[in-house]
């Protein structure tokens, strides 16, 4: 529905009259209502409402897929922090042990009972065990700050 109006006049010199008998004279007022009804649009308006009831279904699933995803991003994150923590245990247990044996082997070196090739071997070990220890270790620390971003706890230094 629309509705339209206008007001017009105009001034000619070639006219019999004044500029003010001209002007009253040539008043001109026209007003207009139009009512468009669409009784036969081919089933467009059907058409676009069942459109946007998919869109909306396609919103509502994208949300409850994105949702699922997040959920299972969190999920591995604890499992993930769950297995490093239990590695960093392992390997720091595993340095202990190591560590113990070269003491022991440097001191049975010292004493003669034990020999090189058999100290560098148990040097070789601890330093394993050190490597493993330090990945282990920053590991654990940042799969526990992955695991925190996305249970909402700020990551700091």
């Amino acid at each position: 529905m629309s509705l339209g109006g206008s007001l017009n006049t105009g001034y000619n010199n070639n006219s019999i009259g004044g500029y003010g008998y001209q002007l009253n004279n040539s008043f001109y007022q026209n007003i207009g209502l139009t009512l468009s009804i669409p009784i036969f649009d081919r089933r467009v308006t059907k058409t676009n409402v069942a459109k946007a009831n998919i869109s909306i279904e396609q919103a509502r699933l994208s949300l409850l897929d994105t949702k699922t995803t997040l959920t299972q991003n969190v999920e591995r994150a604890y499992i993930n922090v769950q297995n490093a923590n239990s590695q960093y245990a392992a390997a720091q247990e595993q340095f202990n042990y190591t560590s113990e044996a070269l003491r022991i082997s440097n001191a049975a070196l010292k004493e003669g009972t034990n020999n090189i090739v058999e100290n560098l071997q148990q040097k070789n070990l601890y330093v394993q065990a050190l490597q493993a220890f330090v990945q282990a270790k920053y590991t654990a620390n940042l799969y526990t700050k992955i695991y925190n971003f996305y249970t909402g706890i700020p990551i700091t230094n």
